[in-house]
Formats: structure tokens, sequence, C-alpha cells
């Protein structure tokens, strides 16, 4: 039986000495001899408690400090925090335990462009007389729910007086699912959008509009701005590229322009779709350099950094394929082949 006491009592004080107890303050800390109880708070001190908070970007939230108090304690505590990290405020409007209350509350707000990671926060309990206690917390930020918005790969070509639907879509974060609201700007002259604002409700993934250009609507290759506003946080935008044709007859000559944009769109779809893939490769590339070590680690983020810069020539050799004239492309087709096959040769 003396055994089994002793055992309990001694689990009794690893649990408590376990806790993040901090450093007490007061007047009686610390004692005469230096001494601290074997349980329970000295005579004359406090301490504070806190628990740790993750919070999101652009997300508020509240924070309680409690305080322990010994026997004899019973002043008005002021309560601090330091090393918030960049972009987290906090109000002090509710910063002193009154005596008789057992906690304070703050409100944390962290930014939209709030520093994200793991940071330690400290506590600070100030008394009217004695030393102060202090104590720490864990804050977690991390990144806030969004949305991405995509529009056709290539641009959407019509002529004066044609109409033709356009497709928005939506890519959300996992715990992103706001309705979000569209608008288009800088339409060339003589091309409207309807509805010239939809909302792309929380369950679909896309929404469909349709592009009409006057008799008289410019000619020319056009960037229109679109722009996703959702109920909460920060606005995302991408771009739609619109080509604008005369109106005429046709002809021989129009009939081979047509045939020659046709294929450069062909082409350059099928390049864009090869080159999903190869970013897929890259990804996988990623993942095992991240779980190895030593000499194997260094020579596959080698080969990563290679493969990064092929990727970036890659893509703007599409780039410049997506913006060739008809009677152009062909020549810009040379390089956007030996630009793909250079970054094959690094990920296969």
């Amino acid at each position: 039986m003396k055994r089994s006491f002793a055992g309990l009592v001694l689990m009794a004080l690893i649990a408590f000495t376990g806790c993040n107890q901090g450093t007490p303050g007061g007047p009686g800390a610390p004692d005469k001899d230096g001494k601290k109880p074997l349980y329970g708070q000295a005579e004359n001190t406090f301490n504070l408690s806190v628990s740790g908070v993750s919070m999101k970007q652009g997300e508020t939230k509240e924070v309680s400090i409690g305080i322990k108090r010994g026997k004899n304690l019973d002043e008005d505590v002021t309560v601090t925090l330091a090393d918030v990290p960049k972009g987290v405020s906090f109000d002090t409007d509710n910063s002193v335990i009154k005596r008789g209350e057992t906690e304070a509350k703050f409100t944390l707000k962290a930014g939209d462009e709030a520093v994200v990671g793991d940071f330690t926060v400290k506590v600070t309990g100030h008394p009217t007389n004695g030393a102060d206690a202090s104590n720490e917390f864990k804050l977690t930020v991390v990144k806030k729910d969004t949305f991405t918005l995509s529009t056709p790969f290539l641009s959407t070509t019509l002529k004066q007086g044609d109409t033709k639907e356009v497709t928005v879509g939506i890519k959300r974060d996992k715990d992103f699912d706001q309705d979000v609201a569209l608008a288009f700007a800088e339409l060339p002259t003589g091309v409207t959008v309807a509805p010239a604002r939809a909302v792309i409700k929380h369950e679909d993934k896309d929404a469909k509009f349709t592009l009409k250009a006057g008799a008289d609507a410019a000619v020319g290759d056009f960037t229109v701005k679109v722009t996703g506003h959702p109920t909460k946080g920060a606005d995302a935008s991408t771009e739609l590229k619109i080509s604008v044709a005369k109106h005429n007859v046709g002809g021989a000559a129009d009939t081979n322009t047509q045939a020659l944009k046709a294929r450069q769109h062909e082409y350059a779809l099928e390049m864009h779709t090869l080159l999903g893939k190869l970013d897929v490769k890259y990804e996988e590339w990623k993942s095992r350099a991240a779980k190895a070590e030593g000499q194997t680690k260094k020579d596959l983020e080698k080969k990563l950094a290679e493969a990064k810069v092929k990727r970036d020539a890659a893509s703007s050799k599409l780039d410049e394929l997506k913006k060739a004239s008809a009677d152009r492309w062909e020549k810009v087709k040379e390089g956007v082949g030996h630009a793909f096959n250079d970054l094959k040769k690094i990920l296969d």
C-alpha cells in the first residue's frame, strides 16, 4: 500500500512539473530561501498560464492569459506580450487582471501578409508590487485559404459581329468555400461580356460568359483583366487574352491564315499538356530530394536547379509561341521543340 501511494505521489509531481508554469512573480517571488513549494502556489506570488494558438492569415482570435494567485496575493497585474511576429497585432484594452479576476483577454489579428511559421510569444505579468512573472506560448501562423482563377490557355479569337463562350475556372484551397464575384476590366472597344458581373457559387468549379464583338469592334490582340472578389479576404485576378479580327467574306488567303492559326493552337495545346506532365515529374524529383540525405540529396538538388532553368526556358518559349503571328509561328516552333527536349532529358 505504501509503495502504491508513493507511486501516485510521484506521478502527480511529474504531471505538475511537466506543465509550463513559467516564472512566478509578486512580492514573494522568490522567497527568502529561494525555495519553491512542493505543490500549489507560493504565498504572495502568482503565475501566468496560456495555451498555444494557431491562426490563419487574415484571421482574428482571442487569447486568454490565466493567473494563479498564492495566498495573500490580491494585486492588479498588468499583462504584456512581446516577440509577436511581423504582421500580427493585438489590442491592449483588457490587459489588466484586476484583483479577484482570473484572466486577461487579448485579441490577436493576423494580417493578410502576416509572416507564416511557428513563433514563441513572451507573456509578462507586472504586479503593483514585487517581481514580474513571465511565461510563453507557441503562436502558429498558417497561410490563409485562397483561390486562383484560370482562363483559356490560348487567346480567344472572334471576328467583328461574332459571339463566343468563355469559361473562367476556379481552384480553391481545401478550406476555401466562399462565393466569388467576377468582373471584367479593360475590354477592347466594341467588345462586351454577358453577364457583366456574375458569381461562382461555393459549390461550382467555373462560370461561363459570352463575349460579343460589335460590327465596329477594335481589331487586334488584347488583354482583359478578370478579378474574383470573395465574400471575405483578398481578391484574385488573372488575364484573358482576346484577339479580334475583321469581318470579311473570306478567300484563299483568309482560309490559309485560319488553317495556320488552327495548327498553331493545336501545337501550343500539345506543348502545354506536355509541360504539365513534366511539372509532375519535377515535383516527384522534389519529393525525392526532400527525403534524401548526404551526397544523394546534393545531386538531386543540383538536378532540380538545372531542371528549373530548363523549365523556365520552355515556358518562355511557349509564351512566345502563343503570341506569334500565324505566318511566323512555324519559326518559333523549332525553338519550342529544342527547349522542351532539353527539359525532358533532365527529367526522364
